[in-house]
């Protein structure tokens, strides 16, 4: 295998082992975009981080399209509870993180380009 992706994707796997980068490592996007989706991606992980396993589910589902009251029946918990678990994970600010995250990467998306 050679070619400019490949060395590319070896250089950040390699930089996400070295410098113990989690949560996806972007090389040569551009230097600015190599920037932000590195911050977005370093952010994002450093706030799954520290979400309970509980709170994960809740997240999951929300981001999935449930609302809260589909998610507290799902789960067997109070609405108030699910709630609750949602504010204290930071649901908003992540769920808004995500989609600018999101929207970043929208620049790369080729696949309509393939068909």
């Amino acid at each position: 295998m050679d070619g400019p992706v490949w060395h590319a994707a070896r250089a950040a796997i390699k930089e996400s082992y070295m410098k113990k980068k989690y949560g996806g490592v972007f090389k040569q996007f551009g230097n600015e975009d190599d920037l932000i989706l590195n911050g977005f991606a370093r952010i994002l992980q450093l706030h799954r981080a520290g979400i309970t396993s509980k709170q994960l589910r809740i997240l999951h589902l929300l981001r999935d399209g449930s609302s809260q009251a589909e998610v507290a029946d799902r789960l067997r918990i109070t609405r108030q509870a699910a709630s609750q678990h949602a504010r204290l994970a930071g649901w908003s600010s992540y769920e808004e993180a995500e989609r600018g995250w999101k929207t970043a990467l929208e620049n790369y998306d080729f696949t309509k380009q393939w068909q």
